[in-house]
C-alpha cells in the first residue's frame, strides 16, 4: 500500500499545474517559470519525466512503470513519490487539502537504491527571477495574438516560436494552421493572421 504525506495514495492520480506558468522543454529537461511566485524551476531529466506523466489520469504505479521503460531500469513507486514531493514543494502540482504537503520518502534511501548512471535522483533547482526579467516574461507569456496585433509586444530581445493561423474567429488562434516559425523580436512585428506564441527564449 502506497503511503505518502500521511495519506493513502492508492488511487491518487497526480496532475501537473498548468495555470500561470510558462513551460519550455530543453532536451530531456524542463524549465518552468511560475508567474505567481516569480520563480524559475529547472527540472532534471528524471523529474521531468514524472511531471510529463502527471495528467490526472495516470496512477503512481503506472508512472513508475513508464519510467522503468523509459530509463531501462527498475523504478519503484518510492522514486515517483520523492519526485512528487519535490514537485509539490515547488507548487507545480494540482493538489487538494494536505495532499503531498510533506515528504515521507527518504531521499537518502532513494539515492542509495537508484545509484545508477541511467537514473538521476529527481531534482528541481529553483531561483527567484529578477523583477525586470519577470515583467518581460509575463508580457511575453504564451498567448494568442490576434490578427494585425504586434506579436513582439512585451517580447523585445526574445526569440519567439509561433504558430500561424488563417481563418477562424479573430483572436482565437483557430482555423487552418499555416505553419510554424521563429521570430527575433527587435521591433514591431504585425502578422496577417492570428499567431500563438508557443515558446520564447
Amino acid at each position: 500500500m502506497t503511503e505518502f504525506a500521511g495519506r493513502n495514495l492508492n488511487g491518487f492520480l497526480p496532475e501537473s499545474r498548468v495555470e500561470k506558468i510558462v513551460v519550455k522543454n530543453i532536451g530531456d529537461e524542463i524549465l518552468v517559470y511560475d508567474l505567481k511566485s516569480n520563480r524559475a524551476h529547472g527540472l532534471n531529466r528524471s523529474i521531468s519525466e514524472v511531471w510529463r506523466n502527471c495528467d490526472g489520469k495516470t496512477s503512481i504505479e503506472e508512472i513508475a512503470f513508464r519510467l522503468s521503460q523509459r530509463f531501462d531500469a527498475e523504478i519503484g513507486v518510492d522514486f515517483v513519490e520523492l519526485a512528487l514531493a519535490e514537485l509539490s514543494n515547488a507548487n507545480l502540482l494540482i493538489a487538494t487539502d494536505d495532499t503531498l504537503r510533506s515528504q515521507k520518502v527518504s531521499r537518502r534511501k532513494v539515492l542509495l537504491k537508484y545509484a545508477l548512471p541511467a537514473v538521476a535522483l529527481p531534482v528541481i533547482i529553483s531561483i527567484a527571477a529578477p523583477q525586470a526579467a519577470a515583467a518581460q516574461s509575463t508580457a511575453c507569456m504564451l498567448r494568442c495574438v490576434p490578427i494585425g496585433t504586434d506579436a513582439c509586444a512585451g517580447c523585445i530581445g526574445n526569440t519567439i516560436d509561433v504558430t500561424l493561423y488563417n481563418g477562424g474567429a479573430p483572436g482565437t488562434c483557430s482555423g487552418a494552421v499555416l505553419g510554424t516559425t521563429s521570430i527575433m523580436c527587435t521591433g514591431t512585428n504585425n502578422v496577417g493572421g492570428d499567431v500563438s506564441i508557443d515558446s520564447f527564449v
